[in-house]
């Protein structure tokens, strides 16, 4: 082969070696292109996701939409309970259906099993006045009522007597709750104490 076509052969390989270069370093500049345009819809549509839940967190809050806490379990319990409203005082609950229900005074509800073994009561506006010298509080905790938040009490009043007491407010009127009970043992007690917070989880003020 003489030296022409050693310079020719040469020169087309060279040619096509920056010609492969080149093409390679456009598809990797379009492909690095791309991906951060992926990367930008990515973190737009992320955002945009977080501005819906936000608005949509928002809504709910408007609308007075609150989780009662409710477990599934509580929720198949009181499926079947009737509803109580109060037009005058702004307020409702439910309660069982084969429970008595006595609204004789508007300002002191109550309703109990048939075997009076359980009493929920709600005083409201002057009614809801009152103290507890007398009882013995046997443990507290917060809770949480239409998503206001109130100290639930338990207190003992005799050696049977036992009752779970909460106060709170919708701006306007004051009420006050009470679920009695008589002491059957601590099993027992926790159970009633359980149903107590049931009927205050259904609560809605309005």
């Amino acid at each position: 082969m003489n030296k022409v076509w050693k310079i020719i052969i040469t020169t087309i390989l060279v040619i096509i070696i920056v010609g492969a270069g080149y093409i390679a370093y456009s598809y990797y500049q379009k492909y690095s292109k791309k991906t951060k345009e992926v990367e930008t819809l990515e973190k737009e549509i992320g955002n945009i996701e977080n501005d819906i839940e936000e608005i949509k967190t928002s809504s709910d809050e408007a609308a007075g939409e609150c989780d009662h806490g409710l477990t599934s379990e509580e929720k198949i319990i009181v499926a079947d309970w009737d509803m109580y409203t109060s037009s005058s005082y702004n307020y409702s609950f439910k309660y069982p259906s084969e429970w008595t229900l006595d609204v004789s005074n508007p300002a002191r509800i109550n309703v109990c099993d048939e075997d009076g073994e359980g009493i929920f009561n709600v005083y409201s506006g002057e009614e809801a006045i009152m103290g507890f010298s007398d009882y013995d509080i046997e443990n507290q905790e917060d809770f949480e009522i239409d998503c206001q938040t109130v100290t639930l009490i338990n207190f003992s009043f005799d050696a049977n007597g036992r009752t779970q007491v909460t106060s709170f407010d919708n701006g306007l009127i004051k009420y006050v709750t009470m679920f009695s009970y008589e002491y059957e043992g601590v099993s027992h007690a926790e159970d009633m104490q359980d149903l107590g917070k049931i009927f205050l989880k259904t609560m809605e003020l309005n």
